[in-house]
């Protein structure tokens, strides 16, 4: 994924939109300690940091997959897909 200028530009001409993304940064990181305890904050963790990430990639241009792939790792319940994943094939 490369930077898109013309969103770069459109973002130079609304400040707002700016502020926005930085305050919803600032959340989410501060939040991400939560996504240990609960469950379904870890599914919106989860979200709210590949969109953040792919964002940063289509923003700045920086290569943050290795990221997301983390925290796909991490975050998602593997022995629970694992789970439906066995009994969807044995039956």
């Amino acid at each position: 994924l490369r930077p898109f200028p013309e969103l770069n530009q459109w973002l130079v001409a609304h400040p707002v939109a700016i502020w926005v993304m930085a305050h919803a940064t600032l959340v989410i990181e501060l939040v991400a300690p939560l996504a240990l305890i609960s469950g379904w904050i870890r599914y919106c963790m989860l979200a709210s940091f590949v969109c953040m990430n792919l964002g940063f990639m289509y923003i700045v241009g920086p290569n943050f997959k290795d990221f997301v792939v983390a925290y796909l790792i991490f975050f998602l319940p593997w022995a629970k897909l694992l789970a439906i994943i066995q009994r969807r094939f044995k039956s």
